[in-house]
């Protein structure tokens, strides 16, 4: 399975919460708007998000594919229990 960086800058509260929730069922919770999902491929995140919520043009969900980590610096992060 592969990580990626699923960031998002969403306009209401409300489809923030939504998409947040999601997202911490499914992966880590890293920063405000920051999470870390495993998964097969990208698409399959786009895919869920844009189910939970509707974009606006000056909104954004945006997926990176981490290919490797190459500092850590801080604390260790807990390992997700689910996956997208």
């Amino acid at each position: 399975m592969a990580k990626f960086l699923v960031c998002y800058d969403l306009s209401e509260e409300k489809k923030r919460g939504k998409v947040r929730k999601e997202l911490k069922n499914r992966g880590l919770h890293l920063q405000w708007s920051v999470f870390e999902v495993e998964t097969d491929n990208a698409e399959r995140i786009r895919e869920f998000l844009l189910s939970k919520v509707q974009v606006s043009d000056f909104e954004s969900l945006m997926v990176f594919r981490l290919k490797k980590l190459l500092a850590r610096i801080g604390s260790d992060w807990d390992v997700p229990q689910f996956r997208i």
